[in-house]
């Protein structure tokens, strides 16, 4: 979930970016000669960066979709006791609790 917020804040981010060079693009076709060329280094790099924000945006949520997809798709493991692993009163044999101990003290 908080993926999809942080998406949604780069779409965002990215379409205020492209605003600003639009706007700077308007405002340097009006203004002449005055500041020209800076209006005009903004706007390319505006439009360039609210692009990049958009694409890596996209790549983003489309692997987000597919390992959503592949949890979804993987079935849940259940274990199961198999026959003579586990005693009546449901403890665990002594090779199994040798196993985990060592499991534990390996951490």
């Amino acid at each position: 979930m908080q993926n999809k917020g942080k998406a949604v804040f780069y779409v965002i981010a990215g379409g205020y970016l492209m605003y600003l060079a639009y706007q700077l693009f308007g405002t340097r076709m009006n203004d002449g000669g005055k500041n020209y060329m800076l209006s005009l280094i903004f706007s390319i790099f505006f439009v360039v960066a609210g692009a990049g924000i958009w694409i890596y945006t996209a790549i983003m949520y489309q692997k987000m979709l597919k390992s959503e997809a592949g949890k979804d798709d993987e079935p849940e493991e259940r274990s199961e006791p198999e026959e003579g692993k586990e005693s009546e009163g449901g403890e665990s044999s002594a090779e199994e609790e040798d196993i985990l101990n060592d499991n534990i003290s390996e951490y």
